[in-house]
C-alpha cells in the first residue's frame, strides 16, 4: 500500500472526530493535507518538502500542544496516523 492509501482512511476518521469534538483549528489542516492526498500533488512535492509537511503533520497529532492532548493517547484514528507518518517519516530520512 502506499502511504497515500494508508493515510486518506485513517486521516479521514481522525478529521471526522475533531469536527464532532469542535477541535476546529485541526480540520482545516488535515482537510488541506488530504486534499494534497487525494488530488495526486504530494507524489509531485520533492522529497524535502514532503519531509517537512510530515513533520508539521506530525507535530499537530502528538507534539506539544496536540490533538493528542484533546483526544488522548488512546484514540485508534490518532494512534494510526502518527504510526503511518512516522513510518513515511522514516523512509524519507533515507532518500534525505
Amino acid at each position: 500500500m502506499t502511504f497515500e492509501e494508508r493515510m486518506k482512511p485513517a486521516l479521514v476518521n481522525l478529521t471526522r472526530d475533531a469536527l464532532d469534538r469542535g477541535l476546529y483549528a485541526y480540520v482545516e489542516e488535515f482537510a488541506n493535507f488530504l486534499k494534497a492526498l487525494d488530488s495526486g500533488r504530494w507524489r509531485q512535492l520533492p522529497v524535502d518538502e514532503q519531509h517537512f509537511w510530515l513533520k508539521r503533520l506530525a507535530d499537530r497529532l502528538s507534539g506539544r500542544d496536540s490533538l493528542v492532548d484533546f483526544m488522548g493517547y488512546d484514540h485508534p484514528a490518532l494512534n494510526e496516523c502518527v504510526a503511518v507518518v512516522a513510518a513515511e517519516e522514516k523512509a524519507l530520512a533515507r532518500i534525505l
